[in-house]
């Protein structure tokens, strides 16, 4: 018995000082998934993703994650189109906000999947996730983001992800911020 009581005092003094952080392989994982989603986001029409995901864990804070992403491949400037019309322009516009909904519904999903694939982040930090919209010179941007961040606990997320909350919860969980 004694020893038992040993073993278990040296075990406790190793990880005492330790600090539960998700390891590079577990937040790489939720790049490459998070990536993987913005590639079949239309497949009809693609979308634009400017590179891969890159997240990055802030002790005692959270996970957060960053893309570059445009929810339609915009044609660009060529000598063989010179100029955009304005009917192209507002057609261009007109898709892209129509596919923001959508836009907003698989960053909620990529939050839930990451609160579950990140399994050593404690359950009272943050997940976040922003996409920093991408937009040409000549785009007519409108009222359209530059930036969508949205953000919650990984707890709250958890619950979601098991079905211990209806995905409705998801709406008054996530703190969702456009600039």
């Amino acid at each position: 018995m004694k020893a038992i009581t040993i073993v278990l005092l040296a075990i406790t003094s190793l990880t005492w000082g330790e600090t539960l952080a998700p390891s590079r392989e577990e937040m790489a994982a939720v790049e490459r998934s998070m990536y993987d989603k913005m590639l079949r986001f239309n497949v009809e029409s693609p979308a634009d993703v400017l590179g891969l995901p890159r997240g990055i864990y802030l002790d005692g804070f959270g996970a957060v994650f960053t893309a570059e992403f445009s929810p339609l491949v915009t044609p660009g400037i060529s000598p063989f189109r010179p100029v955009m019309s304005k009917e192209q322009i507002a057609q261009i516009r007109a898709a892209k906000e129509q596919r923001m909904p959508q836009v907003r519904a698989m960053m909620r999903q990529m939050l839930v999947d990451a609160a579950s694939t990140l399994d050593r982040l404690p359950k009272n930090e943050q997940v976040v996730l922003g996409f920093v919209m991408f937009y040409t010179k000549w785009e007519d941007r409108g009222r359209m983001p530059r930036v969508i961040t949205m953000q919650a606990e990984k707890g709250a997320l958890l619950d979601v992800a098991t079905n211990r909350a209806p995905a409705q919860t998801l709406e008054k969980t996530i703190t969702v911020r456009e600039e």
